[in-house]
């Protein structure tokens, strides 16, 4: 964390802007809270994280929920790369390519489903597929 960060005071955003976060990067729901709004900024005062407002909570009018959110991290590989997958058993199957992928925050972890696949419903980590070759970028048409 460099000078900068450690001064710096998450943003607030207010109820109902998640999706303005999410646009930004923010997409991931870190922590749930209940705070007052100046004891939430210096909490997490210093931190990567932007702070969503939800409702106040009924003891107390100035102690409201707050929504942590924090960016994910950025997928290795993009849809339409051709990768091969490798299993636990050192299995390989070549020639996949990849038609989405989902980040399990349980175990801090972006993991990726392939077509053609017998259990289209199961994505695999990162860390078990090795590029092949990358999509092709979209022309201006095609955007």
């Amino acid at each position: 964390m460099n000078d900068s960060q450690e001064c710096q005071a998450p943003r607030v955003f207010e109820f109902g802007c998640a999706p303005d976060a999410a646009r930004l990067g923010y997409s991931r729901i870190f922590e749930l809270i209940h705070e007052t709004e100046a004891k939430a900024v210096a909490d997490w005062s210093g931190q990567d994280v932007i702070l969503v407002k939800g409702a106040a909570m009924g003891y107390d009018p100035r102690v409201m929920e707050f929504a942590v959110l924090k960016k994910e991290p950025p997928a290795v590989f993009q849809i339409g790369d051709v990768v091969t997958y490798t299993n636990d058993y050192g299995v390989q199957w070549p020639g996949l390519t990849v038609v989405g992928n989902e980040f399990w925050q349980r175990f801090e972890e972006r993991r990726y489903f392939y077509a053609p696949s017998d259990a289209p419903w199961y994505s695999v980590p990162e860390s078990s597929l090795k590029l092949e070759c990358r999509a092709p970028e979209p022309s201006p048409c095609q955007a």
